[in-house]
Formats: C-alpha cells, structure tokens, sequence
C-alpha cells in the first residue's frame, strides 16, 4: 500500500512507523510520491492505485457535514 501525506508530515512517516504498519497489517506500506494538500491526516491507495482511502481531515468534515447542518437547522428552528 502507499500513504499520501502532506509535505509537511512527511517526516513522520518514518522506517519504524512503516514497520509498524507491516505489523498490524501484514500489508507492505511505502510513502508515495504524491502528496495531499489537506489539514492533515491520510490517503492510503492500493500498490496499483484501484483503491483509494481517503482519511485525510477535510474527507472527513466533509462527510459529517450533512449532520451538522442538520443539527444546526433542527436547533436554530426550534429555537424561540
């Protein structure tokens, strides 16, 4: 599998981190070449790129957005 990660926590993702994911996994992890542009958090694809997870902050925000905003309507049309 390969991590797509911002540039700036490329530095993260060091030999023991990948060791660790090989661990828990059993899957080989290398850091990709690409690199997300996000708030942080992670995108993992398959060694031949057919399957892609998107873990990264804003994926996650956007997919709980509909909750909000639910929420937030529910709240602000009951109120008063």
């Amino acid at each position: 599998m390969r991590l797509v990660v911002r540039r700036e926590d490329r530095n993260r993702v060091d030999a023991a981190f990948l060791d660790e994911v090989k661990r828990q996994t059993g899957k080989r992890a290398e850091l990709s070449d690409e690199m997300h542009d996000g708030l942080g958090g992670i995108i993992v694809t398959s060694a031949d790129g057919r399957e892609r997870l998107d873990n990264t902050l804003d994926n996650r925000l956007e997919r709980q957005m509909a909750d909000v905003r639910a929420m937030i309507w529910a709240r602000a049309s009951h109120a008063g």
